[in-house]
């Protein structure tokens, strides 16, 4: 479908090894050390080292996380995934209420811009508010 170090297929790897395989070594084998990412509620990382750390946390406030890629469009050195996520609420994560056991599924798109066979650039996005809100209780 893509040819090996085109931004689709690191995109779709990213995807796959990174979130569906929980492989924290692959986030240092696909990003550049002084990638970029932008993220929803303007929150912006600078590197594998930091998106480690986010990916943990995020992983133990999800332990059960599962993500179902939808879609996939890619040109030149760009690629966009459409995901849905969905996961049980067991750990504490900056900015979100304690632990609530409430399973809660939500859906996004990851934009990646990527360099010399690896990912440089990333943009987050997905409905944030609505997912605190499901956590809070709120309909």
């Amino acid at each position: 479908m893509y040819t090996e170090n085109s931004a689709g297929y690191l995109a779709v790897q990213w995807f796959q090894q990174v979130w569906r395989n929980q492989d924290a070594e692959a986030i240092e084998l696909l990003m550049a050390p002084d990638a970029r990412g932008h993220l929803e509620g303007g929150f912006e990382f600078t590197g594998p080292e930091e998106f480690i750390k986010l990916h943990a946390t995020m992983l133990m406030t999800f332990p059960d996380l599962k993500m179902e890629l939808l879609g996939v469009l890619a040109e030149g050195n760009q690629a966009c995934l459409h995901w849905r996520a969905c996961g049980t609420h067991m750990g504490q994560g900056p900015g979100l209420p304690p632990p609530t056991n409430k399973e809660i599924s939500f859906r996004g798109m990851t934009w990646f811009r990527v360099e010399n066979g690896l990912i440089v650039e990333g943009w987050d996005c997905w409905n944030q508010a609505r997912f605190l809100a499901e956590l809070q209780g709120a309909d």
